[in-house]
């Protein structure tokens, strides 16, 4: 008799959205987590955006996933008396011309997010935006707080019983022989691995290629502007209400730190800079490393050598409109068999795993 079928480590947005996906099944759950500096989901803006930065097409799956996670954060929103996600338009710099044009080409391919501009800022706001005079309108995008979504999600969590606020080592896991784990005096059928940039140094899965970045982002007051869309332009300035704005982000891959550094200050301001010419009064500033993957693609499913082992990871910059379809698709997986897209499932890296067992 197990006390949960379920051990889930690790309470940021991954391990939450899998939790409650599980919870919905009517499966037994225990989640664990202990507050760790440079966690990537306390410190990130929460935006969704349709488009992939570089190209403008569509981000990878975005239109099957993003209506599934609205419907999921409305739901949990609702259910614990938080702010919903909210919809925001979002107004793109572009650097010249020729990228309004491309803009303008994009936009009317059918199922664009891009909607046709005609290059000018809102006159509104045009003196109060420091930028080029190219712009394009991105529809579909919008902003969760995943910082109080996560600590809703952790009070419910107490509430029931399910919380555990411990560190976790994978050395302290007793494996049992046929199956099943013991951890912390009380046993599960799975241990589910959800702790982000943490999981590159364990030897679990270590051996993944795991391509953490840095990031800052801070949260300011802008008295002289009010303008209600987030604004991007190699970074961006998100409306909180009233005159307040949340500024990002900075990417960092080599020197990572888990809080707040000079260098960054130094880039947000620059970012800021190149948006709004408009005094800003820094309130707060935080930094977190995303788990990144070389590939750009989640990391889910069983350790090659352990079947009630598995991890939950690499969500990266696109947690918000991935993470409560992936999560589905690994209950479907636990509870039903189905097989995990090839795009996801960490069985693409078992070359890896089997070169790092020669070497241990």
């Amino acid at each position: 008799m197990t006390d949960a079928r379920f051990l889930v480590v690790g309470q940021g947005l991954a391990g939450t959205v899998l939790v409650d996906a599980l919870l919905e099944q009517g499966e037994s759950v225990h989640i664990a987590d202990q507050h760790v500096t440079g966690a990537a989901s306390k410190a990130t803006a929460g935006i969704w955006n349709p488009l992939t930065a570089r190209t403008l097409q569509e981000s990878w799956r975005f239109s099957e996933f993003m209506p599934l996670a609205l419907r999921y954060y409305e739901n949990k929103c609702a259910e614990r008396n938080i702010k919903p996600p909210r919809a925001l338009p979002l107004l793109k710099v572009l650097p010249n011309e020729h990228s309004l044009e491309h803009w303008n080409r994009t936009a009317e391919t059918h199922g664009s997010s891009c909607k046709k501009s005609n290059g000018l800022p809102p006159s509104t706001f045009r003196n109060q935006l420091h930028m080029g005079p190219f712009y394009g309108w991105v529809k579909g995008a919008g902003h969760l707080q995943v910082a109080e979504f996560i600590e809703a999600a952790r009070l419910d969590y107490i509430n029931h019983g399910i919380f555990q606020d411990t560190r976790f080592e994978s050395a302290g896991v007793e494996w049992a022989k046929h199956g099943g784990l013991k951890w912390n005096g009380k046993t599960y059928e799975y241990l589910i691995l959800a702790r982000g940039h943490q999981e590159r140094k364990d030897h679990c899965f270590g051996w993944l290629p795991f391509k953490p970045a840095q990031g800052e982002l801070l949260m300011g007051s802008i008295a002289d502007l009010q303008i209600p869309f987030i604004v991007y332009s190699g970074g961006f300035l998100l409306p909180m209400g009233g005159h307040r704005y949340l500024l990002g982000a900075t990417y960092e891959w080599d020197e990572l730190s888990p809080t707040p550094t000079e260098k960054g200050l130094q880039q947000l301001m620059r970012i800021k800079d190149g948006i709004t010419p408009l005094n800003l009064q820094i309130e707060e500033t935080w930094a977190g490393i995303r788990p990144t993957v070389a590939d750009r693609r989640p990391l889910i499913g069983a350790h090659p050598a352990n079947k009630n082992l598995y991890i939950f990871n690499g969500l990266g910059t696109k947690g918000v409109s991935m993470a409560p379809a992936l999560a589905q698709m690994l209950v479907d997986h636990l509870l039903r068999g189905t097989s995990l897209m090839p795009e996801i499932d960490i069985r693409r890296f078992l070359g890896r795993y089997r070169r790092s067992t020669i070497h241990t």
